[in-house]
């Protein structure tokens, strides 16, 4: 280990060996703790973006300019808004229904269906949070219930799917998709909220004589019912904004127009008015997500100042003063409760295949692996070619969707720009996340040449235009007086967005790149149905669970893989997220 003596100031000596290095001062007897050398940071950098160009150079796709007459024919079509629907009809017969009918009736079902379903999964997610919070409850039931949906989450969405599709039909179908998705993230989002929470006025109350339980709805409940009433929101929100992607896996609502309008170029002419009306129930439901969260979620205490009266009288004024916000939400909550029940009560149940289901569980502990190995040539045959495969599509997206997020956030933030710009970029932002993957897709699906290119560009840029709203939040919420001091200091606009905001938002940064790095492996599954067999764990668990040629035990198979990859990605989540926020 060799030792650095500074010879003008002799009591701080560096101390360092191969990796590592910290200093030391003689004179006070004090440590800096150790640090890496820059040469491996600048070394780790290099190998990182040499491992993205090489995913890149694998996932490049040829523009092919002479098929633009083919996006401009599909965009003519699609703003000519024709009001005829052929879906469940046919071109021969000339026979057709009215297309916004159709639509308001099957947004109706989506509305309905996901409102129920997001409030019973949010029911399920709030109880099941609960008791996996250590702190509260008893330890081993907390950890039995978080390993078992940890599990669960971590098994790919399309096999949930697969399973509720071939089992159940119609309503029920989607329902249950709704349901089962809901509960399973929202779950995680909470239990992440209470760990992250500070703690120490739950364990004085504790210290006061209270119960656990009593100490948890007294300090911690009142302190995060705001954020749990904004989630359920944004959850039902999500839950619309899949409805075209669910679609695409033959469940049922408005999703079905989309798909239909949007795989033909003939059908462009039909996808007009759905895609019109979804967006606008969207953007009406994101305006009142915000005058919710603004007036009744994040409203301001009003002071009630004492008049001409006693302690007591005043006390007993301020008793009688009705909580109009709480009366509000509380009235929004008993009417969500009887719309999901009546919904559930007044949907059929059909139940399609239960000898699909039994075969499905009875092979799901009994996978076939006899084939595989990590020697094998054949990508079929090889996890470690499998996992690879998924991985090299989230590296490339993830990449992309740093990239526009970063840009995203430098130009939406209302405190490095001028309202002008901020109104343009945050609506930029909106419509980007206002229209479904699946009508980018088959717009610009003729110049690609690689199709599996496109579905990479689609995918980062949706998830780029959710990173960059949840972040500029944050950045909305930074101290103005800071980045006011460093404007009158004279630093740029740019300046400031790199030395002072990026290192305030590295915390939140990292930890929802990482959340979004799992998003989008999970969607290099989910999305195979637009890359077809370059995909290849989504392809193949959907082929052999096919039950035209199924083969369920080497469909598990695929399955083990895809949760294996995705369990893996959770436990290194964990792991950073605990040393960041140390």
């Amino acid at each position: 280990m060799a030792i650095r003596q500074n010879h003008k100031k002799s009591f701080l000596v560096k101390e360092s060996n191969f990796f590592k290095y910290r200093y030391i001062n003689r004179t006070t007897n004090t440590k800096t703790s150790w640090k890496f050398h820059q040469i491996y940071f600048h070394l780790l950098i290099f190998l990182v973006l040499l491992l993205v160009g090489w995913c890149f150079y694998n996932q490049a796709s040829f523009i092919n300019i002479d098929n633009f007459y083919q996006v401009a024919k599909k965009l003519a079509l699609l703003f000519s808004f024709e009001n005829k629907n052929f879906l469940d009809t046919s071109y021969i017969s000339n026979e057709y229904t009215n297309l916004f009918l159709d639509t308001l009736r099957l947004l109706w079902i989506t509305i309905k269906l996901a409102l129920t379903g997001t409030f019973i999964g949010f029911i399920l997610a709030i109880i099941t949070s609960f008791l996996s919070f250590n702190k509260v409850n008893n330890k081993f039931l907390s950890y039995l219930i978080s390993i078992v949906i940890l599990i669960l989450r971590s098994t790919p969405e399309l096999i949930f799917i697969t399973l509720i599709t071939s089992t159940f039909r119609n309503d029920l179908s989607l329902l249950l998709v709704y349901i089962w998705f809901t509960w399973l993230w929202l779950h995680k989002y909470y239990i992440d909220m209470l760990n992250s929470f500070d703690l120490q006025p739950y364990y004085v109350s504790i210290n006061q004589g209270n119960s656990k339980f009593k100490a948890f709805f007294k300090e911690i409940y009142p302190r995060i019912k705001n954020r749990v009433i904004a989630l359920f929101i944004f959850s039902f929100e999500a839950n619309i904004r899949w409805a075209s992607i669910l679609a695409a896996l033959n469940l049922p609502g408005i999703g079905r127009l989309i798909v239909y309008g949007s795989e033909n170029t003939a059908h462009f002419n039909q996808l007009g008015i759905p895609l019109l009306v979804l967006m606008s129930f969207i953007l009406v439901l994101e305006l009142l997500n915000y005058l919710f969260k603004k007036y009744l979620v994040e409203a301001r205490s009003k002071v009630y100042k004492q008049k001409n009266e006693t302690k007591l009288e005043y006390y007993t004024r301020l008793s009688k003063k009705l909580n109009v916000n709480k009366i509000i939400i509380s009235l929004i909550f008993i009417s969500l409760t009887i719309i999901s029940i009546i919904t559930f009560i007044n949907i059929p149940i059909y139940i399609f295949n239960l000898d699909y289901v039994k075969s499905f569980f009875n092979n799901l502990l009994n996978p076939n692996f006899a084939s595989f190995s990590i020697f094998n040539k054949h990508i079929e045959n090889n996890p470690i070619l499998l996992i690879w495969n998924s991985l090299q599509f989230t590296i490339v997206a993830m990449f992309i969707c740093i990239i526009i997020a970063i840009i995203g956030i430098r130009l939406q933030s209302i405190r490095l720009n001028n309202l002008f710009i901020v109104i343009i970029c945050r609506s930029l932002n909106v419509l980007i996340r206002l229209i479904p993957t699946i009508v980018y897709f088959y717009v610009f699906h003729p110049i690609f040449s690689n199709v599996l290119t496109l579905v990479i560009i689609v995918v980062s840029l949706h998830q780029a235009s959710s990173k960059a709203k949840q972040l500029v939040e944050v950045v909305d919420n930074l101290n103005i007086q800071i980045i006011n001091n460093l404007k009158i200091q004279g630093y740029s606009n740019n300046q400031i967005f790199l030395k002072y905001v990026l290192p305030a938002i590295k915390i939140e940064f990292i930890s929802l790149s990482i959340f979004y790095f799992e998003l989008i492996f999970r969607a290099s599954i989910t999305y195979y149905i637009l890359a077809s067999d370059k995909l290849y764990i989504g392809h193949l668990i959907a082929k052999y669970l096919d039950t035209r040629a199924f083969y369920p035990r080497l469909a598990m198979s695929y399955v083990w893989i895809g949760t294996f990859a995705i369990l893996t990605i959770n436990l290194i989540a964990r792991y950073i997220n605990k040393k960041i926020r140390k």
